[in-house]
């Protein structure tokens, strides 16, 4: 390597002096180089942008699909989802199955078909009892839930039990007075009991079916 005065390499001078004119003559390769990068990276975040957009244009078009299979019949601002598309389905179950009516003991499937969320005592004292049909929903209760049952299931027609009277003997009573000829019933929940106190409450021309 030729030496020159003051420092090494092709330029004459201190060395500190060679190597600022380096950084000069290598700046503009540099900022090019940071330019393209700079670049790159402005892309990448419009490209994002789209993205996200595209994600939260998804997001809103799914809400409003689901939004419209929903009804706003709650307390407070809920939402709760439409009950008269759950009944439809239970209905065209029980056209296909040949059953006039469908007797719901069960909690879960009370609240899920109608939205009454009144509490059972078991075994025997029930919060009240669905029997839906081809054209009628009705939700049998006593006096002390019929305030409750008739706000939060407003597509029943709220049915309060005689005095003195029970919910299965109510239940039976109603089925024969809208002329069900095949009762069926949950029998994943009723009890032997009650089952048995309904059947005999009912007139003989009724199938009690599973």
């Amino acid at each position: 390597m030729r030496r020159c005065a003051g420092g090494y390499g092709p330029w004459a001078g201190p060395l500190p002096e060679a190597r600022r004119r380096a950084a000069t003559l290598r700046a503009p390769r540099t900022g090019r180089r940071i330019g393209q990068r700079e670049a790159g990276r402005q892309a990448d975040k419009q490209k994002c942008g789209r993205q996200v957009d595209k994600s939260q244009e998804d997001r809103l078009q799914l809400d409003q699909r689901q939004g419209s299979q929903r009804t706003a019949r709650g307390t407070e601002g809920r939402t709760l989802v439409s009950y008269p598309h759950r009944l439809e389905r239970l209905r065209a179950w029980l056209e296909a199955y040949r059953i006039d009516g469908l007797l719901i003991s069960q909690p879960e499937s009370r609240y899920y078909l109608s939205g009454y969320t009144g509490h059972d005592l078991p075994p025997r004292d029930s919060a009240g009892y669905l029997l839906i049909t081809a054209s009628q929903a009705m939700l049998l209760t006593d006096p002390r839930t019929a305030e409750q049952a008739s706000n939060e299931s407003p597509d029943f027609e709220v049915i309060t039990y005689a005095s003195g009277s029970r919910g299965p003997q109510a239940a039976a009573e109603r089925a024969a007075q809208v002329g069900i000829r095949r009762l069926g019933f949950e029998s994943i929940h009723l009890p032997y009991a009650i089952w048995e106190e309904i059947r005999r409450d009912l007139p003989a021309s009724i199938e009690f079916v599973p």
